[in-house]
């Protein structure tokens, strides 16, 4: 059998290093894409929400059960 040298980016160690830096790059692409953004998710859940007596209520449960209701999937006592 015949040996085959591989050299430059066709080799095992070639191959590694591109997948390590494909690795890096999908690692610090969403960090990259999402620093200009303002607020987090739980900031605007909190401008957002009520107390109530049973504990916060957000807007996305207002709405929520806005559409139970009008579904018709409210249980009504008996």
């Amino acid at each position: 059998m015949r040996s085959i040298n591989r050299t430059g980016l066709v080799s095992g160690t070639g191959l590694i290093i591109a997948a390590l830096t494909a690795t890096l790059a999908a690692l610090i692409f969403p960090i990259w894409s999402y620093a200009d953004r303002g607020g987090t998710g739980l900031d605007t859940l909190n401008a957002q929400s009520v107390s109530t007596r049973f504990g916060p209520l957000s807007a996305l449960d207002r709405e929520f059960i806005t559409k139970v209701r009008l579904a018709g999937l409210w249980e009504l006592p008996a």
